[in-house]
């Protein structure tokens, strides 16, 4: 799985040529190259491809929702199934970050939707802002950052918090987009639409029970599947030009103030109760601190979930995470 996602959200290799902090006998001087690393190779190359989705929409306006619905009912789908089925990390291990990030998103979603109920926001305003707070990029940003301080290991557990999160933000990100504007009958039919699911049930049960898919179906998955993340940017930035300029900064500050800082803060809190230590942790608080997931923004654009105010957040959370990061980075390392 980890040389599966090398190709398509983790920075490229010349990241080899600077000295990793962490390491012994790294220079002091390196930590400012290291960070100023972090943010040419982890949020530079993504914050151009968003650039380039805004100035195309701006110069030759489309419809953005057919690229939306390429991505999440053919791309995303294929690169899913990929990382569940090459999935080699061990079970009791996987199981400790499935519960830390399934756990997560639980305790945010929650603070999300009764932030916005007692802020008096109206129905699609308060699950809009439930979604922007439960979901986290955990894999641009994610692993990403991951590799670059803690190196593969790091990389590992990342993966398993991303595929948790993908889960769930397929899912619980659908039904909550689609249920608010709908009964709780329809709500549920759509969910059970999302083809990304029964990618994932497909590619476990073929990884439980070792069976080989043949090439002739895995590569043209593979290929399918490399474009998802960058097409999910490109679509970002036109619903961003199509947005306009943030407006409604009441709720784009409750939700990245809860995004940012207080998510770290309870997944600190979990790995406290449950005894967590080690890179496991590390990781687990790292990726809780990451800005509101680009699938946000796609499901909201398909589901017309306040796509303006949903694009809008993951812009904010987006530019601010940086600073926000750098100072994780700085407590987790010492």
């Amino acid at each position: 799985m980890l040389g599966a996602l090398s190709q398509d959200v983790r920075p490229t290799p010349r990241v080899q040529s600077y000295p990793n902090p962490t390491e012994k006998g790294a220079q002091p001087h390196s930590l400012m190259n290291t960070l100023i690393l972090r943010f040419t190779e982890g949020i530079l190359p993504i914050a151009i491809a968003v650039l380039a989705g805004y100035t195309f929409q701006r110069l030759k306006p489309v419809d953005s929702r057919a690229l939306t619905q390429i991505v999440l009912y053919l791309m995303f789908p294929a690169y899913i199934f990929r990382e569940v089925y090459q999935s080699t990390l061990p079970f009791d291990q996987t199981l400790q970050m499935v519960l830390l990030g399934t756990g997560l998103v639980a305790v945010m979603f929650a603070l999300g939707f009764f932030s916005g109920r007692i802020a008096g926001l109206k129905r699609t305003e308060v699950l809009a802002l439930a979604l922007t707070t439960s979901f986290m990029n955990a894999g641009n940003f994610g692993l990403a950052v991951a590799e670059m301080s803690f190196g593969s290991e790091g990389v590992a557990w990342a993966s398993i918090f991303f595929l948790t999160c993908v889960v769930l933000n397929n899912a619980v990100g659908v039904y909550v987009a689609e249920i608010g504007r709908a009964t709780f009958r329809r709500a549920l039919i759509e969910v059970i639409k999302i083809p990304a699911l029964y990618a994932i049930i497909a590619a476990a049960l073929a990884n439980v029970l070792q069976l080989e898919v043949p090439s002739v179906i895995l590569e043209p998955l593979d290929l399918i599947g490399r474009g998802a993340i960058p097409i999910m940017l490109i679509v970002l930035g036109m619903q961003i030009a199509d947005s306009g300029m943030p407006s409604r900064w009441g709720v784009i500050s409750i939700s990245t103030s809860l995004r940012l800082i207080v998510s770290p803060l309870i997944a600190l809190g979990m790995c406290l109760v449950f005894g967590w230590q080690g890179v496991l942790r590390d990781i687990g608080i790292l990726q809780a601190g990451m800005p509101s997931a680009v699938l946000n923004g796609v499901i909201a654009a398909e589901y017309d979930l306040e796509p303006d105010l949903v694009a809008s957040t993951i812009l904010v959370s987006t530019l601010l995470s940086p600073l926000t990061l750098t100072l994780i980075l700085t407590l987790l390392k010492g």
